[in-house]
C-alpha cells in the first residue's frame, strides 16, 4: 500500500516519467497482476527508444521468468544501440537460453568495463562489487564471485538474501560455503534499513487496502 501511494503520487507529478512507470509495472507483477503489468509496459512503449524498449522488455520478462521472452529483445538490440552496461544483463539471458558462448563474450567485456570503472572510483564502489560478483557467478567462477561478494560487504553493502534467492545468476555463488556468513551479515544491514523505513511509513497515514485492491482490480 505504501508503495502504491508513492508511485502514485509520482505519476501524478510526472506522468511521463519512465522509471515511475517502471516500478507501476514491478508492482503490479508482484502482486501477481499479470495483465495490468502488460498494459502498463506496452503504454510506455511509445515514449522509449528502441534500445529503451528493448532493456525494459528484458527486464519485463525476466521479472516474469520467462527468458525466452527476454531473448527476444536481447537479439534485436544486441550490437544495435546497446551499450557495456547492458552487456551483464545480455549475457546472463544468453547462458540461460542455452548460447553460453555468446553470452561469456558480452560478460568478458562487462568485467572489463567494470575493472576500469573500480580504478577510476577507488574500488570503493559497492554498486561495481555486486556488479562484478554478479558476472562472475553467472560466468560459474565461484571464487571471484566470493571476493567480490566480500569486498561488497567489506564496503558496507547491504542485500536481502531472499531477493538473491530469486534473481537468476547467484546459483554459482548460492552453492558455495563461503556465500552463507557473508549474506548473512548483508541481509541483517538490509532488514535493519527495512525496520527503519517502516517505522518511517508507520507515521504516514495509512492506506486502505480493500480500497486499492479494488482500484487495482477495476483498472
Amino acid at each position: 500500500d505504501h508503495a502504491w501511494r508513492h508511485v502514485d503520487e509520482g505519476l501524478r507529478l510526472v506522468p511521463t516519467d519512465i522509471g515511475v512507470q517502471m516500478q507501476a509495472v514491478l508492482l503490479d507483477l508482484f502482486v501477481g497482476d499479470t495483465a495490468s503489468a502488460r498494459r502498463r509496459f506496452e503504454a510506455m512503449a511509445p515514449l522509449l527508444t528502441p534500445a529503451e524498449q528493448a532493456r525494459l522488455g528484458i527486464m519485463f520478462e525476466l521479472e516474469r521468468n520467462n527468458p525466452a521472452g527476454a531473448r527476444r529483445y536481447v537479439d534485436r538490440i544486441v550490437g544495435t544501440g546497446s551499450s557495456s552496461s547492458d552487456f551483464l544483463m545480455f549475457g546472463l539471458v544468453y547462458r540461460v537460453t542455452g548460447d553460453r558462448a555468446r553470452g561469456d563474450s558480452l560478460l568478458r567485456l562487462r568485467i572489463d568495463a567494470l575493472h576500469a570503472e573500480d580504478r577510476r572510483l577507488g574500488y570503493k564502489s559497492t554498486q561495481v562489487a555486486s556488479a562484478l560478483a554478479h558476472a562472475y557467478s553467472v560466468m560459474g567462477q565461484r571464487d571471484s564471485s566470493v571476493r567480490e561478494f566480500a569486498r561488497w560487504d567489506s564496503l558496507g553493502g547491504v542485500e536481502s538474501r531472499r531477493r538473491m534467492g530469486k534473481e537468476p545468476g547467484w546459483d554459482a555463488l548460492r552453492s558455495d560455503p563461503r556465500w552463507e556468513p557473508i549474506i548473512a551479515r548483508m541481509d541483517a544491514r538490509f532488514q535493519a534499513g527495512r525496520e527503519m523505513m517502516r517505522s518511517r511509513l508507520a507515521r504516514e497515514l495509512p492506506l486502505d487496502s480493500a480500497a486499492r485492491a479494488r482500484e487495482v482490480r477495476s483498472r
